[in-house]
């Protein structure tokens, strides 16, 4: 496909999920410190980014908010709610009547790196509702004024950017991201899954769709634009390195359909035979970064470094 063509797809795509994306919240613990530790899959990049203390802190699924007495009462009655991942609701007689019940695995709000990205789809409608209306946010509908506050929520979007560079880098970040998208037909959208969700991992979205995923990155690279170009190039980047290492030094083989290593013939993964090698390469490093490829990662790590020490 021609950098024209792809451009031009690239905006119908872009103006189609402007049409339809997914609303996003972007919530952030206050009173976060650097933890001096670094997160795993970036210590090989020039600046390696640094966990924040807590790196990983979950909140309790139930809470309550103030709503106003009916009737024109004065006063307010304090209202329980609860978070389920099976269930939009919030408020418990509701999710009951629905017959919603708690699943201590999948119901989890869990901030990575002092940040969580919810996208009001499946699960998310009702972890962004519930964090909406939790008084432990500090924006939090009608919240509970004795609630101490542990996060709020940012709203990136209110900024008014008068920065040419910000500008810039916010366009640059939304491209970056909607490349993810591979293409559209009357069949649906294509993504880059693997890439797409490695880099929602890294950013802690919380999404059920690739679409979601797509609207949760560009909620977030609007923050920081600049920082999330970095930070997203670099981790893959780092990787696709390595893989070009063991490449040249004879570790591993992206020929045909397989990545595998030379030796043994063992296969780490596989994708179509169509792609380019920088195409299987950044394949293969998306599935490193996945929870299936991560032990895969750790042993191509070993490997590759005694390769290196061995060509010494």
């Amino acid at each position: 496909m021609s950098s024209i063509r792809q451009n031009i797809l690239q905006q119908e795509i872009s103006q189609d999920m402007m049409e339809r994306e997914s609303e996003v919240g972007i919530f952030v613990l206050l009173n976060q410190q650097p933890s001096g530790f670094i997160q795993k899959g970036t210590e090989k990049m020039p600046e390696p980014i640094e966990l924040m203390n807590p790196g990983k802190k979950s909140i309790l699924t139930r809470s309550a908010y103030a709503r106003p007495l009916k009737g024109g009462k004065k006063g307010f009655e304090r209202v329980k709610i609860r978070y389920l991942a099976s269930s939009t609701k919030i408020h418990i007689d509701e999710q009951v009547d629905e017959g919603a019940v708690e699943n201590p695995v999948d119901d989890r709000i869990e901030f990575t790196n002092g940040q969580i990205v919810v996208a009001a789809e499946g699960s998310g409608v009702g972890m962004l509702n519930f964090m909406r209306h939790d008084s432990r946010n500090a924006l939090g509908k009608d919240r509970i004024k004795s609630v101490e506050p542990v996060y709020t929520e940012i709203f990136p979007e209110k900024e008014k950017v008068e920065d040419n560079e910000e500008v810039f880098a916010q366009a640059e970040a939304v491209v970056y991201i909607n490349k993810l998208i591979i293409s559209k037909t009357v069949k649906g959208v294509e993504y880059e899954e693997d890439r797409l969700n490695a880099l929602a991992r890294l950013f802690n979205v919380v999404a059920d769709t690739p679409a979601g995923k797509i609207s949760g990155l560009i909620a977030n690279a609007k923050i920081a634009p600049a920082d999330f170009l970095k930070k997203a190039k670099e981790y893959e980047q780092s990787i696709v390195i390595d893989i070009s290492h063991a490449v040249a030094l004879g570790l591993i083989s992206l020929e045909g359909t397989k990545a595998s290593y030379v030796g043994t013939q063992e296969i780490i993964t596989t994708y179509s035979d169509k792609l380019s090698t920088d195409q299987k390469t950044q394949k293969l490093a998306a599935f490193f970064t996945t929870k299936e490829g991560e032990h895969h990662y750790k042993k191509f790590v070993i490997e590759l470094n005694d390769k290196k020490e061995k060509n010494i």
